[in-house]
C-alpha cells in the first residue's frame, strides 16, 4: 500500500462539495480561486503577488517545490474568454514568475502549462490558470516510475516568504 504524508491536503479533501454542479459549471461564488481573491489574507491563501488583472499563487497541491500558478482575477474558463490585455499581463506574470522561481529555488528548467476544460485535464476548469513548474535535471526518480508517487523535497510554507519577497518589486 502506498502512503504519502500530505497534511496540507486535509482541508481540500474534507470540505463539503456541491456535487450538483459539474466542475466546468462552477461559478464565482463556489470557485476556490475567486474565494481566495476575495479574502484579505494573502499569506493564508499563498497569494504571492496581485496585479491589476491577474495574480501569482503557489499551488496548494504542487508537483514540485516552487510550483506556481498565474490566474486572471476575473472568473474566466479559457484564453479566448479573456481580453487581450489580461492575456498579455498573464504571460508577463509567467515570465516574471520564471525569473523569481529560478532565483529562489535554483531550478534548471520549466514546464509551463494550461489545461483547458475537463477533457484537457483541468482540475478547476471554470477558472483558467497557467502552471509554472520548476524542473531540475534528474528530478524524476524511481518513486514516480515504480509507485506513481511524487516526492516534493521542500516545505512550501517555508518557501512562500522567500518567493513573496522576490515578487515585491515585480511590476507588469
Amino acid at each position: 500500500m502506498k502512503k504519502l504524508y500530505a497534511p496540507w491536503r486535509h482541508d481540500y479533501v474534507t470540505r463539503a462539495k456541491d456535487k450538483s454542479k459539474p466542475k466546468d459549471q462552477i461559478g464565482e461564488v463556489d470557485c476556490v480561486f475567486c474565494q481566495k481573491f476575495q479574502a484579505v489574507d494573502d499569506t493564508k491563501h499563498l497569494i504571492l503577488k496581485r496585479f491589476e488583472r491577474c495574480a501569482v499563487v503557489m499551488n496548494y497541491y504542487p508537483y514540485n517545490a516552487g510550483h506556481l500558478m498565474v490566474l486572471p482575477l476575473a472568473h474566466k474558463p479559457s484564453l479566448e474568454s479573456l481580453d487581450k490585455i489580461t492575456r498579455s499581463d498573464m504571460m508577463e506574470a509567467v515570465t516574471h514568475s520564471m525569473t523569481v522561481i529560478q532565483a529562489v529555488v535554483k531550478c534548471e528548467g520549466f514546464n509551463i502549462g494550461i489545461n483547458v476544460g475537463i477533457a484537457g485535464g483541468g482540475g478547476i476548469p471554470s477558472h483558467l490558470h497557467i502552471h509554472v513548474l520548476p524542473r531540475w535535471s534528474g528530478d524524476t526518480n524511481f518513486l514516480t516510475t515504480l509507485t506513481e508517487t511524487n516526492l516534493i523535497c521542500s516545505d512550501f510554507l517555508k518557501l512562500y516568504p522567500q518567493l513573496q519577497e522576490a515578487f515585491k518589486n515585480v511590476v507588469l
